[in-house]
């Protein structure tokens, strides 16, 4: 079982990699409409890899924290579009959450992010849960 410190170093090197692939498709021509990621593809690069193809999380079995499981309507749905914005954009810490959550503030646009947020969104299957400020499930 790897420890604690090597499962950090291992993270931190993915995130890296992640955003300098993300960076590099961006060093080209300037991107327009027709050449924004959806957010299926951002999700897909670089965020499935801690947070899982199906948005449960990968499993926090090296001793890493455990990653939010965004199927979970509880978790996923209270919080307003420009608060999930700012964790994409600056990183967990921004917002109290996990050191290891990278910003993508250098890899993606603001479109971008609002697409992959869009995606997330779709993970909590439930629709008695409404998106944003209201927090409250649908009766």
């Amino acid at each position: 079982m790897p420890s604690t410190r090597s499962w950090v170093v291992a993270t931190i090197t993915l995130a890296g990699s992640l955003l300098g692939g993300l960076h590099a498709q961006e060093a080209g021509a300037p991107k327009t409409a027709k050449s924004l990621m959806t957010g299926s593809e951002v999700y897909e690069r670089g965020c499935a890899s801690c947070h899982g193809p199906d948005g449960q999380g990968v499993p926090a079995a090296a001793g890493g924290p455990a990653v939010p499981d965004f199927t979970d309507c509880k978790f996923s749905s209270p919080e307003a579009d420009p608060d999930w914005h700012t964790v994409i954009e600056y990183g967990g810490p921004v917002r109290g959450f996990d050191r290891l959550m990278p910003s993508f503030r250098d890899a993606l646009t603001s479109d971008e992010i609002d697409n992959v947020i869009g995606y997330l969104r779709g993970f909590c299957r439930d629709p008695r849960w409404p998106q944003g400020d209201l927090n409250l499930p649908r009766r």
